[in-house]
C-alpha cells in the first residue's frame, strides 16, 4: 500500500509538471460534452488535489493553479455545494497565497473572478484564500501591509453589485478588530457610498457603521475616533444618502463639519485618508506621514480603487465648500503631497487610467485657487457652480467650469508660493511618461487655459514667477511638449518687460529660434495691450537687439529666416498699434538710436554685398516694406531717403533671372506709394525716385528691363492720387523710360521703331483706367514736346512731374542740342498712343466706360485734334526735309488714333460730335467723313442696346441733310448718307421689337425709299449712251441707292407702293445698261477690260437683285406690272457670268438664286406664270431662257393642282414654244432638259385623265411627220423626248397616252427599218423621192422612240405585260418585226459623233440612252411567253450568224446574253435552238465575239445545272 502511494503521488507529480500538459488539459476540459462531463470534473479533481499536494515540490506555475480553480468553480458552481470540494478548491488556492501577495499587480484581477462565484463557494473556497493573500501582502520596502487596505482596493475596483457583497463581507471581516485597517478602509467605503447600484450604496453605509466600534477605541490615534461622527452620520441618514448617491457627498460632509466641535481632526484624517489611498499605503504597523509613496504597495500604473476614491472624496471636499474645507488646507494636506509624490514617480513608463487622471484632475484643479462658498439646503453653492467634463479639442479630457455670477467663487490672494512653485516645477519636467504628460495636460486644460485664472491669479504674479510660467510654456510650445501651448502662450497677461525677457537668447540653436518664433507669436497677439505698456521701448530695443543677434550663416538658413520674419511681423504689429495709440510710451526721437534701426532694417532687406545674407523671401520684403511704411508717418524725413536705395537693392542681381524674382512687385506695390505720398516732406520728388530706378534697370537686358518696368509701373498704380489730377505717374514713368531707352539707342534714322511696343509692353498688365490715364499723360508731353519745337504757345496740362527740358537731358545729355532729338521723341509718344488706342481690349471696355474714362478720352481727342490742326497750319511752312517729315509722319500717326478714338466713343458723344461736324464741317469731303463715322459706328452696334435707338432717330437728320442741299449736291454726300442710313437700317431697325420703334421706322424709311427713287430716276434721266458713258459717282450713287432701298422696303413694306412705278423703270434701265456692258466686255481680252468698270457693273447687279428680292419678299402682290420686265431684264444676267476673271460673279450667281427662291416662293402662279410665259416669249438667248424656265418650273411644283389647272394651256404653249424654237439644236441640252422638268412638274398635279388630255394635246401639237420639214423632225424629237421622260417617271400610268401613239411609234420604226437596213435604200411616198435617212436629228428621234418603249415595255413587264399582249399580242409582233430588222441596220457614215454609231444605237452606252437591244429585251421580259420569245429569238439567232458584219454578230450575242440574264432560267427551253450558233461564234476571230458567246453558254450553264459541252459542235 505505501508503494502504491507513492506511485500514485509520483503520477500525480508528472501530471502537473508540464506547463504545456496543463494548458492542453484546460482546453479539452472547456469543451462543453455533457456526456464527458463527469469524467472531467473527476480529472480535475484528481488535477487540484495533485496541485494541494505537490504544489511546494512541482515546477508548474501557481497561476495555473488559480487558473484551475477559478474555472472548476465557473464550470460546475452548481455541483460544488459539498465541504469536500470546496475544501479541496481551498486547499489548493491556499497553496498559491504566498505567490499572488508577492505579485500584488495580480491580487485585484484574481480577486475580481474569485467574487464571481457563488455566496456559499465564495464563503467557504475563496474567502480564506483571499484573507491569506491580503495578509501576506507586503509593500516595496518589504513591510507587512494592512489586509484592510488591500481587500479594498480590490473592493473599489469592482462594479458588479454581488462581488462587491462578496468581497465587502471579507473586508468586514478584516476590519471588525483592525483599527489601522478601520482607518485604511475609511475613505474607499465613503467612495462606494457613490456608487451606481443602490443596493452597493447601502452595503457602503452598513460597512462604514461596523468601523465606528472598531474606530471610537481605537488606542493608536486618538484623532480617528472623530470619524466615528461621520459614521454616525451616515448611520442616521442612510436613506438620504442611498437615494443621493453621489450628490448627496458633498453635503454630508459639510453637515457632519458643520455640526461637530472637532472639524479641524476630521478634516485632517479624511484629508490623510485620502493621502493613502491614493499612495497605495497600508503599513500595518503605524499611519506615518512621510515617505507614503515609497511605501507603497502598488505601482502608479496598478492602482485603481484608491485613484477613483481619492478624486471622489476630493471633488466632494471641494464641492463642500471653503468654510468646511478650505482649498489651502485641502492643498497642504492632500494635493500638494499629491503632486509630489506624482513628481517622484515621474520616471515611470507605466500607463495611466481613467482612475488617475480624474485624481490628477481634483489634485490640479487646486492650483486654480479658487474657493467656493458654502452649500445651500439643496446641496449646492449660493450661485451654482456647474463642472463639466469632457474631451479637450486637442484630445485628453479637459474640465470647465460654469459659475452664475461669480458671488460664489473667489480666489486666494494671494497666491501660494508653493502653488506657483508646483506649476512652474511641472512646466519644467522634461520627463516625457505617461504620469507626467497626464498631469501636464490636466495643468494646461485646468490652469492654463482658464481665462479667470490668468486674470486673476496669474497677473498678480511676481514678474519673476510669470516669466518663469511663461517659459515653461514656451519650452512645451517650441518643443512640441503640449499641442495648444502656443495657444496658452498668446493668452498669458505678460508685460511688455517680460516678453522683452523671454527674448534674450544667449545661443541661436534651433529651439531658441523655435522659442524667437513664438514669443513674436505672442507679441502680435498681444500687441495692443502691449502697445499701452510703459515699458513698450524696451520691448522695442530687445526686438532689434534680437533681429541684430540672428546669425547670418546659412547654417540656420530655414529657421532663422522663420524667426526673422516672425521678429518682423511683430514689430509691425507693435509700430502699428504704437501709433494708433498716439506713441506716447515710445521715445523714438532720439535720431542717433532710430537711425541705426532704420539702418538694421536696410540691412536686413538689401544686404551688404553678402549675396547670401541677401537671399531673403519674398513675405520677409514686404514686411520691412510696412514697417517703414508705418514709420513714415511719423518720421519721413529720416525714412523716405532710404526708400530709394531700399527700392534699387531688392532688384534681382544681374546674374538672377527677372522672371524668378518672386514678391517684387509686392514690394514696389508697397515702398512707391509710401515713397509718393511722404517724398514731398524729405525735399523729393517722384522723378528722383524715377531717375534712379531707370538708371539702375538701364543696365539689364531688354526682357529683364521689360518685367521690372512692369513691376515698377504696378507700384504706381496703386499711388493713391487727387480726384482732380488727371497726370498720370505711369504715364510720367513711361514717358521717362521712353526717354532714357532713346538715349541708348543706335545712332540711325529710325532708332525708335521698337520703343513704342516697348510702352505698350510696359502697360499691358495694367488696368484700363490706369492705361488710359497713361495714354493721355504721354500726350501730354508729346504736346508738350511739340509746341516747344514749333515755338508755339502752349497752356500746360496739370503738373507734370517731367517737363519738356527734364526729357530733353534725359535723352541727351544737360549740354547737347535737343531740337532733333525732341521730334524723334515727340513722334515715339505719338506712335506709342496710336497702338496704345488701337488695342482692342481698351476700345471694348472704354466702350461700356463711364466716369473719369470719358473725360480723358476726350481730353485725348481734343489734344489729338489740337495736335494735327496745329501740324496741318505748318505744313509748307518750313523748307527743310526733317521738319516736313516729322510734320506729316504726326498728321498721319495721329490721324490714325483720331479714328481710333472716334470708334470706340460712347455713343451719345460720338453721335453729338458727328452731328456738328456732319452739320457744320466746312468741306463736303469732311461732312461725308462725319456720316460714314455714324455708317462705321452702327455696323457695328448691337440693336438690343439701349443706344440703338439713338442710331435710328438719326435717319431723319441724315436725309435731311441731302434734301435741304442744293440740287447740284455732291454725289458723294448723297452716297455717304444712302450707305449711314442702309447700315442703320439693317443692324438696328430690322430688329425692332416695340410697336413704337417700328412705327417710327416704318415713317422714316417711307421717305427714304420715295427719294432713292426720285434719286435713281434724276441719275437714269441724265444717261446720254452706254453704261461706260455713265460717271463713276453715278453708277457708285445708285448702287448705294438701290441697297439702301432694298433695306428700307424691308422696314417699310406697303408703304413703298407709291414709289414702284419710278423705281422699277430707273433700275430696270440701268441694269439692261450694266448687263449689256459686261457682255461686251466678255468678248474682249483680259488686257483690254477695264475691270474698275465691270466691278462697278457687278455691283450695280448685286444691289438691283437685293433690291428686287426685298419687294419680292415684302410685296409680292403687287409686282404683276412688272414682273415680265423684271423676268425679262433679270434673265439676261446669267449670261453675264461667264467673265472668268471677275471676282464678284459667284455672288451675283448667289443673289440670283436667292431671287428665284423668292419668286418662286412669295409671288402666287396666277401672276407668275404668265409674266414668265410672255417673258420666256420675248427672250431668244438660250441660258437666259433658262432661268425663267426654272422660275416656271418651281412656281408650278410650288402650286396647288387648282392654282395650275387655270394656267394649264398658258404652260404647255410656253413648252410648245420652246420646243419649237430649241429642240434639236446642240447647245439646247439643258434648256431641253428645263422643259421636260417643267413638263413632268405640270404632270404631277394632274389626274389620269387630265393627262390622257394633256397628252393629246401634245400629239397635236406634233402633227404627222414630215421627213421633208425640218420643223417637224424637231416636233417629233422633243416629243418623244417629253414621253421618254414620262414613261420613266409615270410608269404604266403612262401605257393609256402611249397607246394612242402606239401606232405612230411603229410607223417610225418601220421607217427606220425599212430605210437603215438596206445599203441604198430611199424614201418613196405616193410614188415621189424621198430623202434618206441621214440626219443626226433623225437618230436622236429614234434613240428617244426607244428609250420611251423601253420604259413602258419594262413597266409592263413588272405588271405582268398585260398591255403587250393585249389583242392577241399584235402589239408584240408589230414592234418585233422592225426591231428585229434593227438589229442589223447601216447608219450612215456621214455620222461622225460617237452618239450616232451603230454601237450606240442598237447596243447603247448608258442605261437611258435608248437603243435597240434594251427595247427588245424589254419587249421579251413584257411578253412572258416561250411561243412570242421563238420569232424574237430567231431574230437574234440571224443577228448573230450575220457573216459579213462583226457589229452585228456582236450586237446580237450581246443581246442574246441580256434576255438570258434577264429572264432566267424560263429562256432556257430555247437554248438548243441556240447552241449551233453559240458554237460557230464561239470560234469567231473576233475575241469579245467569242468572249460573249461562252458567257452566254456559262450562263445557261448556271441556270440548267448541266454541262453544254456535248451539245456543242
Amino acid at each position: 500500500e505505501t508503494r502504491r502511494d507513492e506511485s500514485i503521488a509520483v503520477a500525480k507529480s508528472l501530471l502537473i509538471s508540464d506547463e504545456k500538459i496543463l494548458r492542453e488539459y484546460r482546453r479539452a476540459f472547456r469543451k462543453n460534452d455533457s456526456s464527458e462531463i463527469y469524467i472531467r470534473r473527476q480529472l480535475v479533481g484528481v488535477l487540484l488535489d495533485a496541485f494541494a499536494t505537490h504544489l511546494s515540490s512541482s515546477n508548474v506555475f501557481n497561476e495555473e493553479a488559480i487558473e484551475y480553480c477559478i474555472w472548476l468553480v465557473d464550470a460546475f458552481s452548481d455541483n460544488l455545494r459539498s465541504c469536500a470540494d470546496t475544501q479541496l478548491i481551498s486547499e489548493c488556492l491556499l497553496g498559491t497565497a504566498e505567490y499572488l501577495a508577492s505579485t500584488p499587480e495580480n491580487i485585484v484581477p484574481v480577486f475580481s473572478r474569485l467574487a464571481s462565484a457563488d455566496k456559499i463557494v465564495f464563503k467557504n473556497a475563496f474567502a480564506p484564500y483571499i484573507e491569506a493573500v491580503c495578509k501576506n501582502v507586503k509593500d516595496k520596502k518589504g513591510y507587512k501591509v494592512s489586509p484592510a487596505a488591500v481587500v479594498m482596493e480590490a473592493l473599489l475596483a469592482l462594479d458588479n453589485r454581488d462581488q462587491i457583497e462578496n468581497v465587502a463581507s471579507v473586508a468586514r471581516d478584516l476590519t471588525t478588530t483592525d483599527q489601522i485597517g478601520s482607518f485604511y478602509s475609511f475613505i474607499p467605503t465613503i467612495a462606494l457610498t457613490c456608487h451606481s447600484n443602490e443596493n452597493v450604496r447601502g452595503l457602503a453605509v452598513d460597512l462604514l457603521c461596523s468601523f465606528s466600534s472598531t474606530l471610537s477605541g481605537n488606542q493608536r490615534n486618538e484623532e480617528w475616533t472623530t470619524l466615528t461622527e461621520v459614521c454616525c452620520y451616515f448611520a442616521n441618514n442612510k436613506s438620504s444618502v442611498v437615494l443621493g448617491g453621489q450628490t448627496c457627498l458633498p453635503g454630508a460632509l459639510a453637515s457632519v463639519l458643520s455640526t461637530s466641535s472637532e472639524k479641524e481632526t476630521i478634516r485632517k484624517c479624511l484629508l490623510e485618508g485620502i493621502l493613502c489611498s491614493a499612495a497605495a499605503y497600508g503599513l500595518a504597523d503605524s499611519v506615518s506621514t512621510k515617505d507614503r509613496f515609497k511605501n507603497r504597495w502598488l505601482d502608479v500604473g496598478q492602482v485603481f480603487g484608491g485613484y477613483r476614491s481619492a478624486a471622489l472624496l476630493l471633488d466632494a471636499l471641494e464641492s463642500a465648500g471653503e468654510e468646511h474645507f478650505p482649498l489651502l488646507s485641502r492643498w497642504h494636506l492632500a494635493g500638494k503631497p499629491l503632486l509630489k509624490g506624482f513628481h517622484s514617480l515621474a520616471q515611470s513608463k507605466a500607463n495611466v487610467d481613467g482612475s488617475f487622471s480624474q485624481l490628477v484632475v481634483a489634485v490640479i484643479r487646486m492650483l486654480k485657487g479658487v474657493r467656493l462658498s458654502e452649500l445651500n439646503s439643496q446641496g449646492a453653492t449660493s450661485k451654482s457652480t456647474i463642472i463639466t467634463s469632457g474631451p479637450a479639442s486637442r484630445g485628453g479630457r479637459s474640465r470647465s467650469y460654469s459659475f452664475g455670477k461669480n458671488e460664489g467663487v473667489k480666489y486666494l490672494s494671494p497666491y501660494p508660493r508653493d502653488m506657483s512653485d508646483s506649476i512652474v516645477s511641472i512646466l519644467n519636467e522634461t520627463t516625457d511618461s505617461p504620469l507626467h504628460k497626464e498631469i501636464m495636460i490636466s495643468l494646461y486644460e485646468i490652469i492654463l487655459s482658464s481665462a479667470s485664472w490668468r486674470q486673476e491669479i496669474f497677473s498678480r504674479l511676481d514678474s519673476a514667477t510669470r516669466q518663469k510660467i511663461a517659459l515653461g510654456v514656451l519650452s512645451a510650445a517650441s518643443g512640441v511638449l503640449m499641442n495648444n501651448a502656443d495657444v496658452i502662450l498668446s493668452s498669458l497677461p505678460l508685460e511688455a518687460c517680460d516678453v522683452a525677457k523671454l527674448l534674450v537668447s544667449k545661443r541661436m540653436t534651433e529651439d531658441e529660434l523655435s522659442k524667437v518664433t513664438f514669443v513674436s507669436d505672442y507679441i502680435i497677439t498681444n500687441s495692443s495691450s502691449l502697445a499701452s505698456d510703459p515699458a513698450i521701448d524696451g520691448l522695442f530695443g530687445s526686438i532689434f537687439k534680437q533681429l541684430a543677434s540672428l546669425p547670418k550663416a546659412r547654417e540656420y538658413d530655414e529657421s532663422v529666416g522663420f524667426a526673422r520674419q516672425a521678429l518682423l511681423s511683430a514689430l509691425l504689429e507693435l509700430i502699428n498699434n504704437v501709433l494708433e495709440k498716439g506713441d506716447r510710451h515710445l521715445e523714438l526721437d532720439r535720431e542717433k538710436k532710430f537711425d541705426s534701426w532704420m539702418n538694421s532694417l536696410v540691412d536686413v532687406l538689401v544686404g551688404n554685398g553678402n549675396s547670401d545674407y541677401h537671399l531673403v523671401s519674398p513675405r520677409l520684403k514686404r514686411t520691412i516694406f510696412y514697417i517703414l511704411a508705418s514709420f513714415c508717418d511719423r518720421f519721413p524725413a529720416a525714412v523716405v531717403p532710404k526708400l530709394i536705395p531700399i527700392i534699387i537693392g531688392v532688384m534681382p542681381p544681374l546674374s538672377t533671372s527677372v522672371a524668378g524674382s518672386d514678391g517684387l512687385a509686392a514690394c514696389l506695390e508697397l515702398a512707391i506709394p509710401v515713397y509718393f505720398k511722404h517724398s514731398a516732406k524729405a525735399d523729393l520728388s517722384p522723378s528722383d525716385l524715377f531717375n534712379g530706378f531707370i538708371d539702375h534697370v538701364s543696365r539689364y537686358d531688354t526682357y529683364s528691363r521689360v518685367l521690372l518696368y512692369q513691376n515698377f509701373v504696378g507700384g504706381l498704380t496703386k499711388v493713391i492720387q487727387d480726384k482732380n489730377d488727371m497726370i498720370s505717374p505711369v504715364g510720367a514713368f513711361v514717358a521717362a523710360v521712353l526717354a532714357r531707352e532713346m538715349s541708348s539707342a543706335p545712332g540711325d534714322d529710325s532708332p525708335t521703331s521698337d520703343l513704342p511696343e516697348l510702352s505698350t509692353r510696359i502697360l499691358s498688365e495694367t488696368g484700363i483706367q490706369t492705361r488710359i490715364s497713361a495714354i493721355w499723360t504721354i500726350q501730354c508731353y508729346a504736346k508738350d514736346i511739340l509746341f516747344s519745337v514749333l515755338q508755339e504757345e502752349n497752356v500746360k496740362t496739370g503738373n507734370l512731374l517731367y517737363s519738356v527740358e527734364d526729357l530733353s537731358r534725359i535723352v541727351c545729355g544737360p549740354n547737347s542740342d535737343a531740337t532733333e532729338e525732341s521730334q524723334k521723341l515727340c513722334q515715339v509718344f505719338i506712335v506709342a498712343i496710336c497702338d496704345a488706342v488701337a488695342n482692342a481690349e481698351l476700345r471694348n471696355v472704354v466702350k461700356q466706360s463711364e466716369g473719369s474714362s470719358f473725360e480723358t478720352v476726350l481730353r485725348m481727342w481734343q489734344d489729338l485734334l489740337l495736335i494735327q490742326s496745329t501740324c496741318n497750319s505748318h505744313l509748307g511752312g518750313f523748307k527743310s526735309h526733317e521738319k516736313h517729315s516729322f510734320l506729316e509722319s504726326i498728321v498721319e500717326v495721329s490721324g490714325q488714333a483720331l479714328d481710333w478714338i472716334q470708334g470706340y466713343l460712347p455713343s451719345h458723344i460720338f453721335l453729338a460730335f458727328v452731328t456738328s461736324l456732319m452739320q457744320d464741317g466746312e468741306t463736303e469731303e469732311l461732312r461725308s467723313r462725319a456720316v460714314q463715322l455714324i455708317a462705321d459706328r452702327a455696323a457695328s452696334l448691337d440693336p438690343r442696346k439701349p443706344e440703338a435707338i439713338l442710331f435710328a432717330d438719326m435717319i431723319p437728320p441724315l436725309m435731311e441733310l441731302i434734301k435741304t442741299t442744293s440740287s447740284d449736291a455732291s454725289r458723294l454726300l448723297k452716297h455717304s448718307v444712302f450707305a449711314a442710313v442702309e447700315t442703320i437700317g439693317r443692324s438696328i431697325c430690322l430688329s425692332s421689337t416695340t410697336s413704337r420703334e417700328v412705327s417710327h421706322n416704318v415713317d422714316a424709311f417711307s421717305d427714304v425709299v420715295s427719294f432713292i427713287a426720285s434719286t435713281i430716276e434724276k441719275e437714269s434721266n441724265m444717261i446720254a449712251g452706254s453704261f461706260a458713258d455713265i460717271t463713276s459717282s453715278s453708277r457708285q450713287l445708285v448702287g448705294t441707292g438701290a441697297l439702301c432701298a432694298s433695306t428700307a422696303i424691308k422696314i417699310c413694306g406697303p408703304r413703298a407702293i407709291p414709289a414702284l412705278t419710278k423705281l422699277f423703270k430707273s433700275l430696270f434701265e440701268f441694269l439692261e445698261l450694266a448687263n449689256t456692258f459686261i457682255k461686251m466686255t466678255s468678248r474682249r481680252d483680259d488686257n483690254e477690260v477695264d475691270w474698275k468698270e465691270v466691278n462697278q457693273a457687278r455691283l450695280m447687279q448685286l444691289s438691283f437683285l437685293r433690291t428686287f428680292k426685298a419687294l419680292v419678299e415684302k410685296l409680292p402682290l403687287f409686282l404683276k406690272p412688272f414682273l415680265a420686265q423684271l423676268l425679262k431684264v433679270v434673265s439676261q444676267i446669267p449670261e453675264t457670268l461667264r467673265l472668268e476673271s471677275d471676282n464678284h460673279s459667284s455672288l451675283v450667281e448667289t443673289e440670283m438664286g436667292q431671287l428665284q427662291r423668292a419668286m418662286t416662293s412669295y409671288i402666287p402662279a396666277r401672276h407668275l406664270v404668265p409674266a414668265a410665259s410672255e417673258s420666256i416669249s420675248l427672250i431668244s438667248d438660250y441660258s437666259s431662257i433658262l432661268f425663267t424656265l426654272k422660275i416656271l418650273t418651281e412656281s408650278v411644283k410650288a402650286s396647288k393642282t387648282s392654282e395650275i389647272v387655270v394656267q394649264l394651256n398658258l404652260i404647255l404653249q410656253s413648252a410648245f414654244t420652246l420646243c419649237d424654237q430649241h429642240a434639236g439644236l446642240v447647245d439646247s441640252n439643258a434648256l431641253m432638259n428645263a422643259a421636260k422638268d417643267l413638263v413632268l412638274a405640270l404632270v404631277l398635279k394632274l389626274s389620269e385623265v387630265q393627262l390622257r388630255s394633256l397628252y393629246g394635246k401634245f400629239r397635236e401639237w406634233r402633227r404627222e411627220l414630215d421627213h421633208n420639214s425640218e420643223r417637224s423632225k424637231q416636233r417629233s424629237l422633243a416629243f418623244w423626248e417629253m414621253s421618254s421622260t414620262l414613261s420613266k417617271h409615270l410608269k404604266t400610268i403612262f401605257l393609256p397616252c402611249l397607246t394612242t401613239v402606239f401606232a405612230d411609234a411603229v410607223q417610225e420604226l418601220e421607217d427606220a427599218s425599212s430605210f437603215l437596213c438596206k445599203k441604198d435604200a430611199i424614201r418613196t411616198a405616193d410614188g415621189k423621192k424621198r430623202q434618206k435617212i441621214d440626219s443626226e436629228l433623225e437618230i436622236r428621234t429614234l434613240k428617244s422612240l426607244l428609250l420611251c418603249l423601253e420604259f413602258s415595255l419594262r413597266s409592263d413587264a413588272y405588271n405582268g405585260g398585260a398591255w403587250i399582249r393585249e389583242a392577241e399580242s399584235q402589239r408584240y409582233e408589230m414592234l418585233l418585226r422592225p426591231l428585229g430588222k434593227l438589229l442589223q441596220c447601216r447608219l450612215p457614215c456621214s455620222l461622225g459623233s460617237a452618239e450616232m454609231s451603230f454601237e450606240s444605237v442598237v447596243q447603247g452606252k448608258t442605261s437611258d440612252s435608248g437603243c435597240v437591244i434594251g427595247c427588245l429585251v424589254a419587249l421579251a421580259s413584257a411578253a412572258g411567253d416561250e411561243q412570242l420569245w421563238k420569232p424574237l429569238n430567231h431574230s437574234v439567232l440571224q443577228a448573230c450568224a450575220n457573216e459579213t458584219r462583226s457589229e452585228v454578230r456582236k450586237a446580237g450575242v450581246s443581246c442574246l446574253l441580256s434576255l438570258i440574264k434577264s429572264i432566267g432560267e424560263e429562256y432556257m427551253v430555247l437554248i438548243p435552238e441556240c447552241l449551233p450558233v453559240l458554237s460557230e461564234l464561239l470560234e469567231d476571230s473576233d475575241e469579245e465575239i467569242a468572249g460573249l458567246a461562252q458567257d452566254c453558254i456559262s450562263h445557261s450553264e448556271e441556270l440548267l445545272g448541266e454541262s453544254l459541252q456535248d451539245s456543242l459542235r
